[in-house]
């Protein structure tokens, strides 16, 4: 079993459950909001359990706040953009509080504020995806002060941060994350073959961008060598895009919001819903043991832990993933 750190402000334990795995549940043409409920309460409490999870007061970073401010005041979209920046705060404050470079945790902010703004559908049709390779390339976009323009930009800073290898990765994750933008709208409608598995995950790996979010957890000041944590990157990555798809199951369930990694691996695997998400549970739980395995006492499995704590936390917060309605209000510590 995988152990968290327990030390935290406030906390309300969550009783062990068995997932409950009947697949008929999931029939959709029979589900009710009260059977997603069922299913989701049990798989997402099924998760904290084995994930040693208890909830805790976050810590909000002024000076953060300020220098973020600082520069989402200079954008021409900064009206649009302040859902994406308030949620961006939020991953940076829970997830990324245990860095002490506050550079990188700016960058973080702006990265994920940007990034959320470029996959926003109401924005996508405005730009300019098509040309953004080129331009990257040619260095032009650079000075383009639109969201694709900005995001390349702050990614192209990240060396400041992270060591060479890590600035690297987040450079090459970026730019395939606006790939996935592309194949998004290339692949709309396209019916999945049964044996497209691989296909399925490997959507899903652009889409995520995990391996940004994993080389972020470890800043240069004070992880200069990326030998200390290489051969977590891949299971780190696992871990990262599955827990966002196991949390976000119930709001994209009763939204109809069918396209999605649990329901193409499903389908891909001719299993149940049900199946499919209890199996992504026990293999996300299993990344996240063979991360901290692999890491080893010390600083670096520390910055780890702390990470996974925090950005479970950040989508028990999120009012976008609905957690109250399945949680109840007892489990959630007010900020």
């Amino acid at each position: 079993m995988c152990s968290v750190p327990s030390t935290v402000l406030e906390h309300i334990p969550i009783p062990p459950v068995t997932l409950y795995t009947q697949p008929s549940i999931l029939d959709r043409d029979r589900m009710s909001t009260e059977g997603t409920a069922a299913v989701s309460r049990a798989a997402v409490q099924d998760f904290l359990d084995k994930m040693e999870f208890v909830n805790f007061k976050r810590h909000r970073d002024g000076e953060l706040r300020r220098r973020v401010a600082e520069i989402t005041d200079t954008w021409d979209f900064k009206e649009t953009a302040r859902p994406h920046i308030n949620t961006a705060l939020v991953i940076t404050e829970s997830a990324y509080g245990h860095l002490t470079d506050l550079d990188a945790k700016v960058a973080i902010t702006i990265f994920t504020a940007l990034a959320t703004s470029v996959d926003d559908p109401n924005a996508l049709d405005g730009l300019a995806f098509d040309q953004f390779h080129r331009r990257h390339s040619d260095c032009t976009v650079h000075g383009d002060k639109s969201p694709l323009g900005l995001f390349a930009k702050v990614t192209s800073q990240m060396a400041a941060c992270y060591p060479s290898f890590a600035a690297g990765a987040i450079l090459v994750a970026a730019l395939q994350f606006v790939n996935a933008s592309i194949l998004e709208n290339a692949t709309r409608g396209t019916m999945l073959h049964p044996k497209a598995l691989g296909f399925v995950e490997y959507r899903r790996f652009l889409s995520g961008i995990p391996e940004v979010y994993v080389c972020f957890i470890w800043e240069k000041t004070r992880f200069p060598a990326v030998n200390c944590y290489i051969q977590a990157i891949p299971d780190a990555c696992i871990f990262i895009d599955y827990l966002n798809d196991i949390l976000s199951f119930y709001k994209e369930e009763l939204t109809n919001e069918l396209v999605n990694y649990i329901h193409d691996r499903a389908l891909v695997a001719g299993t149940s819903t049900s199946d499919a998400l209890r199996d992504v549970i026990g293999e996300t739980v299993a990344a996240a043991e063979r991360v901290r395995s692999i890491l080893g006492e010390g600083e670096e499995r520390d910055a780890w832990d702390a990470f996974v704590r925090g950005y479970i936390k950040f989508h028990m917060d999120d009012p976008r993933y609905r957690l109250r309605e399945v949680l109840g209000d007892d489990f959630f510590v007010e900020e």
